[in-house]
This record gives structure tokens, sequence and C-alpha cells, in this order.
């Protein structure tokens, strides 16, 4: 292996001194050449080659150049498992690239970089994209782009989505003629319908999968008999499961893969101690462990201790259990703290990524919005056009009907008129339902993450002994207790109120208590965020209209306010009789709103609700179920608000 490296490396630094002297674009080829020549173990090194390839295309102006430098910089990121890097390379490779092949390289390498570092939206996104391009090149190509969303599919439990994917990937691959991933694809069709539980499925397609498996492919045939021992195992078939696992073994050892040995030695454990053959299992547990015992901790080097510790168990032998109990205790804890520190680096990383994302997002779309601004403006003009020809065409028909034939057309007109609301109305109901689903698995989203990255940093902080930390994560679970009990409320009585079936009960009632304990519930929320609450109303003063009804609108406008004022903010709620109604006001001096704001913000399709000034995200449906309970109480509601001022929302209800 040694030589093996060195004569590489001089072959790079010969190949590299052949470039003095050279004109530039010869000079940049031969050290791009040298960058993706190397092989994988010495990624590093490529990296070097790669980056002086990219200074002398930065000083020639090559766009070219840089773009496949950069795309080049991206895949070798990749392999060195430095996916941010890579991300930024191939953006830049994006930038500069002006041919297809290097755009859908660059998307494809893009996907692998997102999907390696488990962002599997994003990757799926790029596929699809390489996936455009890939369509034109031909089935080979298409078949690359498939396989990739295939598994990225796969990686976020989308069994089925991977599973066509997967097969559509093996019908152009059937077409190229690619026999070596079609075996492949068998294989992973396979280990899908394994997945779903459909393991004759997944029987059949292993076994096309051999087929195609030549009798020297170690890799195919450990492979092949690794799943198929795990199927029959799945399948509580132990002994057709023994005679696979044992080839999986023989294949395994030939192959020389100390990890991949591990697993198989722990396979036959396990089948043996399924058997009730103890000794046969703590045989292969003690292979197992004398194998991987050297390597780092791991969940197989954790199972290979758990299955010799069930098989010294089973067989008595007291005193070594006891040892080996300790040793497992000891790899538990150590693989519970690897893996927590892994999650919460990742949960950085994906903060970081999708910061970044949205930052990107926003310079696009300012980039693109003029030439869209043309294009709609065309649009506009074209629509209208269209419409104005068929209006004239319309009025001249009906203008050389004969009057029987004006009676038939205005019953038409009637009957067409019936259809187009009750289609209108059947839109809308669909467009209730979709925003309904959208709120559910979109907004439920933050408060539940919020719940699970607190509660972690809360178990961190008490294991390290640091207990400053807590209160303020206290206040934090509240505030995101409090935004997912407001939200969950508001979607039960929304859609109670789409049903007309909201329970309404309007009565008498004395303001001080619902009030009291609406503003009990917003008492953390607001201290977190340093806002002054002042109650200025006449709590005496009596009401007539549905408490529960009144308790949720009260709510929902102190929740608003309180998401857009900022720290040293106020809210004052002041209140008195006009007429026979009473009026409540809540007044607050937070970021306040445009006058497009203030046209569409009882308009649940229009109504696009903006981030709270500490980034609190909200669904606009609080306001909308406000207007609605409102109206059910006999009440009225009026808002007056300036940007950057403030926002006053005031609400009539009939007096008791």
């Amino acid at each position: 292996m040694i030589n093996r490296v060195i004569l590489t490396l001089l072959l790079g630094l010969s190949m590299f001194c052949q470039t003095t002297g050279q004109n530039p674009d010869e000079e940049w080829r031969k050290l791009d050449s040298i960058a993706m020549e190397l092989p994988g173990y010495l990624a590093d090194s490529s990296l070097k080659y790669a980056l002086k390839a990219l200074t002398l295309a930065k000083q020639t102006k090559n766009d070219r150049q840089l773009a496949i430098t950069y795309l080049h910089l991206g895949m070798l990121s990749n392999e060195l498992n430095d996916f941010n890097v890579a991300i930024r390379y191939l953006n830049q490779g994006l930038f500069h690239a002006n041919n297809d092949t290097t755009k859908a390289a660059a998307y494809t390498e893009l996907g692998r970089a997102y999907d390696d570092s488990s962002r599997p939206d994003s990757a799926i996104y790029f596929i699809l994209k390489g996936l455009e391009i890939h369509e034109k090149f031909g089935p080979e190509y298409e078949a690359k782009s498939l396989r990739k969303l295939a598994f990225s599919y796969r990686s976020i439990y989308e069994y089925e989505k991977s599973l066509g994917h997967f097969k559509l990937g093996l019908e152009k691959e059937k077409q190229a003629g690619l026999d070596s991933y079609i075996k492949r694809s068998y294989m992973n069709i396979g280990l899908l319908f394994q997945d779903l539980k459909q393991f004759d499925s997944a029987i059949h397609y292993y076994n096309k999968s051999y087929e195609l498996i030549a009798s020297d492919d170690l890799r195919g045939n450990a492979v092949y008999n690794n799943n198929m021992a795990t199927v029959y195992i799945k399948l509580g078939k132990i002994n057709k499961a023994i005679p696979y696992a044992e080839k999986n073994l023989k294949w395994k050892i030939k192959l020389g893969d100390q990890q991949s040995l591990t697993l198989a030695y722990n396979i036959l454990s396990d089948i043996y101690l399924q058997l009730g053959d103890y000794q046969k299992a703590k045989d292969y547990g003690l292979a197992a462990l004398q194998v991987i015992d050297t390597f780092p901790v791991s969940r197989t080097k954790l199972n290979a201790h758990r299955h010799l510790l069930d098989a010294k168990i089973m067989l008595r032998d007291t005193m070594d259990a006891l040892k080996l109990l300790n040793s497992t205790l000891a790899i538990k804890n150590e693989l519970f703290e690897k893996e927590k520190a892994e999650a919460f680096a990742e949960m950085t990383v994906q903060y970081d990524s999708k910061k970044k994302e949205y930052e990107n997002q926003l310079l696009r779309t300012a980039a693109l919005a003029d030439g869209n601004t043309i294009n709609n403006q065309y649009a506009i003009i074209l629509a209208g056009s269209i419409v104005l020809v068929l209006m004239i065409a319309l009025i001249l028909i009906v203008v050389d009907r004969s009057k029987q034939n004006r009676i038939a057309h205005i019953k038409m007109t009637e009957q067409k008129e019936e259809i187009e609301a009750q289609r209108n109305q059947l839109e809308e109901i669909n467009r209730t339902k979709d925003r309904f689903f959208g709120i559910i698995s979109h907004d439920l989203r933050g408060p539940v993450n919020a719940f699970q990255g607190l509660s972690a940093l809360t178990r961190m902080y008490l294991e390290q002994g640091d207990k400053d930390q807590i209160p303020e994560l206290i206040d934090r679970m509240d505030q995101s207790s409090n935004r997912l009990a407001t939200l969950l409320d508001n979607l039960l009585n929304w859609a109670l109120a789409q049903q007309g079936s909201f329970p309404y009960s309007p009565e008498s009632f004395k303001l001080d208590s619902p009030l009291n304990e609406v503003l009990g519930i917003f008492v953390s929320s607001a201290k977190a965020k340093g806002i002054t609450i002042e109650d200025r109303t006449d709590h005496n003063t009596y009401l007539y209209a549905d408490v529960n009804g009144f308790k949720t609108i009260l709510r929902n406008l102190l929740n608003n306010a309180i998401k857009y004022s900022k720290k040293e903010d106020s809210i004052t709620i002041t209140g008195a009789l006009a007429g026979d109604k009473y009026y409540l006001r809540i007044k607050d001096t937070g970021a306040g709103m445009n006058e497009d704001q203030l046209i569409h913000l009882f308009d649940l399709e229009k109504n696009a609700s903006m981030p709270g000034t500490a980034g609190e995200k909200g669904s606009g449906l609080g306001l909308v179920l406000c207007k609605e309970l409102i109206d059910l109480n006999n009440g009225e509601i009026t808002v007056e608000s300036e940007l950057n001022k403030g926002t006053i929302f005031t609400v009539w209800f009939p007096k008791g």
C-alpha cells in the first residue's frame, strides 16, 4: 500500500512538473487531470491540485474552466465528507456553467451532498433538477438520477416513491444495457419490499439479482446471501436462513471487510440463539467479538456484545456474563454519548444550512423579480385579449338569436351560473382543505421541533450540571406550549366553524373571569420578550356572547400583539360602553402593518403570515377565526395600524 501511494504521488509530481512553461489552458488541463485521476484514498492531495487549477482558471477568467473546477472541488469535498464546503463549490460551478452537461453534474453532486448530510428535501430538489437535463441525454443518464432520487426517498421512509423511482430507473438501465446496475437495482427493489414487509416480493427480486451476479463477484454474492438470510429470519423461517447465513460468512471471509464479517457472525449468533443452540451462538458471538473488539464503538460492536452476553446467560456462565455485562453497558453508554453529540452537531449544521438556503432564496427571488414581472404583464395582456374576443363573439351570438332562443339561452345561463357557483364553492372547499392540511403539516412542526430541541438541551445541561440555563429553557418551553395550544385550539374551532357546528351558547357574563384567565396564559410569553401588558378595563362590565368564543378571540388578539412586539414594547387593553355595545381595544407599540397586509388580514387564502419579532411562525388562521367568531356573536372588529408604530384592534360585543 505504501509503495502504491509513493508511486502515485511521484506520478502526480512528474505530471505537475511537466506543466511548467506551458500555456495557461494546457497547464489548467494538466492540473485538473491530476486532481481527478489520483485514487480516492488521496483525496486530500487531489484537492490541492484542484485548488491550483482554480487559481489558474480565475486568472484567465475562463467560465468553462471555472465551472468544471468548482464542480470537481465539490465532488472531492463530497469524498472528504465536507458537505457544506462541497455545496458552496457546486453552487459556484452552477453560476459559471454554460452547458447542460456541467449543470446536470453539479445538480447531481448537490443532491449527493444534501443527501449525505441528512437534508433529503434539498437533495430531492437538486436531483430532480439534474433529472430534467439528463432526460435529454438518454436512458443511461436518466437511470443515474432516478437511482439517486430513489435512495433519497428511501432515506425519509417514503418507500412507495422510492420503489417507483427504482423501477423506472431499472427500465432505463435495461434500455441502456447496464447489466452491472440492473443487478443492483433488483437488489435495492428487494430491500424496499423487505422494508414494506412484503417478503415474498423481496425474495423474488433478490433471486432476479442473483441470476446476474457472477460466480467470482465477492461483494455481490455476500450481499445476496446476507439479504436472503435476513428476510427468512424476519419470516420466522430460521432453518431456511441458516444455509444463506453460512454462505454469507464464507463470502465475507474472502472479501476481508472486518465490519461486514462481524455482521455475518452476528447473524449466525442470532439464529442459534433463536434455535436454542446456545453453544453455537456463543462460538459465533466470540468470533464476532474477536474481529470487532479493537474497532471504535458502533451498533455492530454493541450487537456482538449483546449476542454473546445472551448466550453466556443461557449457558449459566455467570462470572463471564457479569464481566461482559459491564463492558456491554460501557459500550452502550459510549454509543449513546456519541450519537447524542452527532445529533446535536447535525441539528446545528441543518440550522445553519436552512438559514443560508433562505438567504440564497431571497437573493434568487430578488434577481428574478424583474423578469417575472415582464412575463406576468405579457400573460395578463394576452389573457385579457382572449377574454375580450370571447365576449364580443358571445354578444354577436346572443343578438342573432330569436326570442325563443334568447329565452332558452337565459335558462341555460341560469343553469350555468348555478353550476358555476357550485364549482366555485367546491373549489373554495378544496382550497380550505388544502390550507387546513398545510397548517397541520407545516405549522405544527415549529412548536413540536422546538420541544424536541429544548428537551435535548435540557437533558444535556442537566447531565453537565449546568442548572443556570434551565429557567430560560423552561420559559422557552412555556412559549412553545402556548403557541402549540393556541394553534390546536384554532384548528379545532375553525374546523367546527367551517362545518357550521361550532358550539355557540351566548350568555350574559362578567368580564373579569375570562379576561384574567386569558391574561394569565400570556404572562410568561410577555415576560420572556420583555413586553409589558397593562389592563385598564372595568372588570365588573357584563357582556352577552359565547364565553368560549370570547376567550378564543381575546387569546388570538393578545397572542398576535405579543408576537409582533419587541423588547420594551407595551400592550394596553382598554374598554368602554358605546350605546348597546361594549368595546375592547388592544393596542400595541410593535411592528405594525402596511396597507396591503391590512386589506388581506382576514382572508385565509391571501393572508401571508409574517414571522414575529423573535422569529415566531404563524398560519394566519387566528385572525380569520376571530372574525368568524365575532360575526357569530353579533359583534364587529376594526383594525388601525401603522408600520413600525403599532396596531390597534377594536372589538365590539353586545352588552350584557
